[in-house]
Formats: structure tokens, sequence, C-alpha cells
């Protein structure tokens, strides 16, 4: 326990580095996860901006929190892709092809409410969009042991006596865990109940590792962190700085769909 702890306080003074994309998720450094701020309210984006996407910068538009990125214009075919934008980067989205000719075809992809990019603070001129986590230090397996009371001491006022019954639960082993921002942990208890009445004007026993888990989620801290150096959206307001990103990004745009009936370029 005091080697994890040990472990934890270095992590938190460690200088930062580029994390390893094919790390174990459950090996947790904090010198890879940076703190950052979700960013709240409405989002006060309008007009031409940049998209950063898996074939570079593209100009795209955004019209009352719909963003539209052309995929292709050709003398035969125009393809666009829409999104709405909003705190959190669904994988929901909309294609529209429109022919020469006239015809014309769409689709689009089904949204995902978990383990979604959400919206950081960041200026006026960029938009970001990152996959947040909650670490922290948890009891790994929790117990409770219930007891009748003696007839005697059924009715003692305690917290831990309800219905002439004694329910002490404790913790043991400590853990530190990563999850997505909008996952919830779940606990499971092991429950032993016992006939044999006892006196319950005696406590529960004092044990487990709260003291530790208090002590580690001190040296944590309580804000959401994002993975230095990964994956990331992002939205400029001009083409400069969208190329001047360093960051790898999440955006993989439907660019198939302008070869669907044609041979149009994309580049």
């Amino acid at each position: 326990m005091l080697i994890l702890f040990a472990s934890l306080l270095h992590a938190l003074a460690a200088p930062t580095s580029e994390p390893d994309a094919d790390a174990a998720s459950d090996e947790v450094d904090l010198a890879d996860w940076e703190p950052v701020t979700l960013a709240e309210g409405a989002l006060d984006l309008a007009g031409e901006v940049w998209l950063k996407t898996d074939r570079g910068c593209r100009l795209a538009n955004v019209f009352d929190g719909e963003l539209t990125v052309p995929l292709c214009e050709t003398p035969t075919l125009t393809c666009t892709w829409s999104k709405h934008l909003g705190n959190a980067w669904s994988s929901e989205g909309s294609h529209r092809c429109e022919r020469a000719d006239g015809g014309g075809f769409g689709g689009g992809s089904a949204g995902s409410f978990h383990d979604l990019p959400l919206r950081v603070v960041s200026s006026e001129d960029r938009v970001v969009w990152r996959r947040v986590v909650r670490i922290q230090a948890v009891t790994m397996t929790h117990f409770q042991e219930v007891h009748p009371c003696t007839e005697a001491t059924r009715d003692v006022r305690s917290p831990d006596v309800a219905d002439g019954k004694r329910t002490c639960r404790w913790s043991e082993g400590v853990q530190v865990q990563i999850r997505p921002e909008q996952t919830a942990l779940g606990v499971g208890i092991a429950s032993r109940v016992f006939d044999e009445p006892i006196d319950c004007h005696q406590p529960c026993p004092a044990r487990g590792d709260i003291a530790e888990v208090l002590a580690m989620n001190a040296a944590i801290g309580p804000e959401p962190r994002a993975r230095r150096g990964a994956a990331r959206i992002e939205i400029f307001r001009t083409k400069p700085e969208c190329e001047a990103s360093p960051w790898p990004t999440e955006v993989t745009l439907p660019w198939k769909v302008c070869t669907r009936g044609t041979e149009p370029s994309m580049e």
C-alpha cells in the first residue's frame, strides 16, 4: 500500500513526457495525464472555420451550431458532411451528395453516448474536444457483516444498529482507477449474515483502508484529466493556426462517398 502511494506521489512530481499509445489502460502514471477544465455554456462559434481532419485542415462553416464541411466539389458531384456541435462530440453526423444531373444521395451515422470527447476551455480562436477521464483511488473490495442484537441491546442508539441488528461495513485494498468522465463506477459488496446475537453496545471494529484512499485522492486532486499528446478534435479560426497544431486528430470524415458513381479527386 505504501509503495503504491509513494509511486503516486512520485508521478505527481515527475517531469512530463509523451505517452506511449500502446500502454496498458490500467497503468496509472499521472505524468501522462494533464488536468483540464471542462467548458461550460453555449458554444460561441459561427462563420468560416478550419477543422483539422484525417486529410489535413479543411475549410468549414458553422451556422446556428451546425458544422458543415465540404468533402468534394467537381463538375459532376458535390458532397458535404455536417453535424451539430455541443459540449460532447458524438459520432453522429450526416453526409449529402448532389449530382449535376439533379440526383443525389445521403446517409448518416448514429450517435454514441459513452466515452465521448468533451469540450475543454480554450481560446476564442480555437475550440478543442478531448477524451477526459477521472483518476481516483477506490477501495477494491467492500464487505459487510450483519449480527442480530441481544434482546437487551436491540434498541441501542447507534448508526450501525437498526431493526435490532448491527451492520458493520468496511473495505480492503486500494486501487487507482481511470474511467471516462461520463461513466460511473460500480460497487459490489460481499455480505455475511450471522445468527448468533451479540452485544450491540459494542461498536463496529475499526478496519479498512479509507485513510489510504483519502490520502491518495488528495494527492491526485479533483480535476478531470486528459492524456498528454493524445488525439483530439480542434476547430480554428485561421488555416495557419490549424496547420501549426502538433496534435493528431480524431476526426475521420466519409471521403469515400465522393467516389460513388464518379471519381472526383479530393486533392
